[in-house]
């Protein structure tokens, strides 16, 4: 419990302006606002306060349950009377959301439905920006937003003017949430898929599947999503004892190509696997690829050179795209469930704006893995 005064003053005089569980009631709301109480802190019993100030327990009690009708205090069976928000300024007009939106894939159309299906509920301005019109756009938006703007939403780059930047809202009492990537630097709360978890996942599947090595390709720094991604892959290698780094087909950390699925993108991933495939003399063996648009040119490049997918390689990726099932050999995929990131992370900020909840949260959201044909190989008619 943090400090709660000893001595608390109340008016019991007859003909007293207000009811003494009033004055408990606004003396607790005192404490709150000048920060002796915190998020979290529990309050004395209501005996006890009743026996520091001298007063009834069903007086106490009343002005406790006041406090938890209007969601300031929760109770707690065991812990008792507890602070759960803090108080928010009636002259504070910033509720609106901003969120800068990443781009026109699948994962960001999905993404921004459970957004937008959180904002509709709680009927919260949303002010989006499109970050494919520029870097310098998305910077633009977060250093000069509009005044109605409390809470910002952003799938985050590893770029300083981008860490400075959120420096700056922050600074200016914006309240900041990271969608699907955490960001070295930002000290910000986090709502992503468990990457983690669903790169360790579909690895055993390839293992467990098949007798053979799995390959990662992809990213294995940045994004932190992709970091995170190579640390799963690599956990279930090393717990089927393989040489992690004999196995690593790394793709040149670059942003600016990661959802450029252009021609020019191919050619990049083509020219990398060309480049490791020479080496790979087993058959079959698997690959690991840093999301399905990568998975999709990595196969493209494989039935080039004569290595026939869902044969000779089996592959598995990330985002469980719409493209999984349109290409010739049906992609295994680990489904993010990113509306239900947009929709949590939107939840977070809101209660962080409104002061329900403080400090920095991290919450995974968990995946699932859909397996199709080139994992488990082709059925022959």
């Amino acid at each position: 419990m943090r400090y709660f005064p000893d001595k608390m003053v109340l008016d019991k005089s007859e003909g007293k302006n207000q009811p003494i569980y009033i004055q408990i009631y606004n003396m607790i709301l005192d404490l709150i606002g000048n920060n002796s109480l915190r998020i979290g802190d529990t309050l004395p019993s209501a005996s006890v306060l009743a026996t520091q100030l001298g007063v009834h327990y069903y007086t106490v009690r009343q002005a406790y349950d006041t406090l938890v009708e209007e969601e300031i205090l929760v109770y707690h069976r065991h812990r008792g009377y507890t602070l759960q928000r803090m108080l928010r300024s009636e002259t504070d007009t910033r509720t609106a959301i901003m969120f800068i939106r990443p781009g026109p894939e699948a994962f960001s159309m999905s993404l921004s439905r459970g957004i937008r299906r959180y904002a509709e509920k709680e009927n919260i301005e949303l002010i989006e920006v499109d970050s494919r019109q520029s870097h310098q756009n998305s910077i633009n938006a977060i250093l000069h937003p509009s005044p109605t703007v409390g809470g910002i939403l952003v799938m985050p780059y590893y770029q300083p003017d981008y860490v400075q930047a959120l420096h700056q809202a922050e600074r200016q009492g914006i309240k900041v949430v990271l969608l699907d990537r955490d960001l070295p630097g930002v000290s910000a709360s986090c709502v992503m898929a468990d990457h983690f978890g669903g790169a360790f996942d579909a690895t055993c599947h390839l293992l467990m599947e098949h007798d053979c090595p799995v390959y990662y390709f992809g990213w294995t720094r940045e994004p932190a999503s992709s970091w995170h991604w190579y640390r799963g892959w690599r956990e279930a290698m090393q717990q089927y004892n393989y040489e992690v780094t004999r196995y690593v087909m790394e793709v040149p950390d670059s942003e600016a190509k990661m959802y450029d699925h252009r021609e020019s993108h191919f050619a990049f991933i083509r020219s990398i696997f060309h480049q490791h495939a020479k080496a790979i003399k087993e058959r079959p063996f698997s690959i690991l690829a840093g999301n399905d648009y990568m998975a999709n040119y990595v196969c493209q490049a494989a039935e080039e050179i004569g290595i026939q997918v869902g044969k000779d390689m089996f592959t598995a990726s990330f985002s469980n795209a719409p493209l999984c099932e349109k290409v010739p050999v049906p992609l295994t995929s680990v489904e993010q469930n990113p509306e239900k990131v947009g929709y949590e992370a939107t939840k977070l900020l809101h209660e962080q704006m409104l002061n329900f909840s403080s400090g920095i949260k991290n919450i995974l959201i968990p995946t699932e893995l859909f397996i199709r044909m080139s994992s488990i190989g082709i059925v022959n008619p």
